[in-house]
């Protein structure tokens, strides 16, 4: 890789203030926090981006599709009239499937939407060939240990997809995680219910150590870690929010989680 290269690589996202209409959706998964795994696709009107959380990692791609981006204005637009000023993540929470144009100037707030049926209006998929270029992978995983105060769990997140890297849209999107939780969850589906593993209180200490990689500490309850820790119905999450620079949209709908292992 060139010198010219690998500095391209080391910058944000570029170009966010020119995609302006979204498809927010809820992928249900009876293995995921709450029950389903956000996708999020935006368009600039020829260019289109996609991020969706898979099982146990976030998968983000960008691509030129002139059919899709054209599917994804004319289903916004057609259906403007009846968007409401977005104030809050609350008014659309239990929507599976919602629409977003971004009203501002550049990156500045400003947003209308409403919820978008997928069934009866049609979801505009994605080209089988989208599965053909490169994605960017964010994967993490943790372990176990104690810092001789009490227990903590020792984190990292990395940026994988070597052939993205080599791409003109290579950029590091750690360089856009505003914020790094650790959530827990006992049980699926309706029965599920959030377990506080980690102390809120707590500060993190979040390290970036290599370009793409970032290490956390979080400190555990050591009750709940050791009522829990071997069940096989508990579950631990990575909660991921990107910043606004990443995609123009309100925290809410930046916020991404999936499941990781932790030894």
């Amino acid at each position: 890789m060139t010198d010219e290269a690998t500095t391209r690589i080391l910058d944000k996202l570029e170009g966010s203030a020119r995609f302006k209409h979204f498809i927010w959706r809820k992928h249900e998964d009876r293995n995921a926090l709450d029950g389903y795994r956000p996708e999020l696709m935006a368009t600039d009107g020829a260019i289109m981006r996609r991020l969706v959380s898979h099982p146990h990692h976030l998968g983000f791609q960008e691509f030129d599709d002139q059919d899709g981006a054209d599917r994804v204005v004319g289903k916004i637009e057609n259906n403007i009239g009846q968007a409401v000023a977005m104030l809050g993540y609350s008014m659309f929470a239990d929507e599976s499937c919602v629409s977003i144009l971004h009203t501002g100037s550049g990156l500045e707030p400003g947003w209308m939407a409403y919820p978008y049926d997928p069934i009866n209006e049609g979801y505009p998929t994605l080209p089988m060939r989208a599965a053909d270029h490169p994605t960017l992978r964010l994967v993490g995983g943790g372990s176990w240990s104690n810092d001789g105060h009490g227990p903590i769990i020792r984190a990292a997140l990395e940026q994988r997809g070597e052939t993205f890297k080599q791409t003109r849209n290579a950029f590091n999107i750690l360089k856009h995680v505003s914020s790094w939780k650790l959530l827990a969850q006992y049980g699926q589906n309706e029965d599920a219910r959030r377990i506080r593993l980690v102390d809120e209180s707590a500060p993190v200490i979040r390290k970036q150590t290599e370009a793409y990689r970032m290490t956390a500490r979080f400190i555990v309850d050591p009750v709940i870690m050791k009522a829990y820790r071997n069940d096989p119905e508990f579950s631990i999450y990575f909660q991921i929010v990107l910043d606004s620079e990443f995609m123009c949209l309100p925290e809410d709908w930046l916020t991404f989680t999936f499941k990781v292992e932790i030894t």
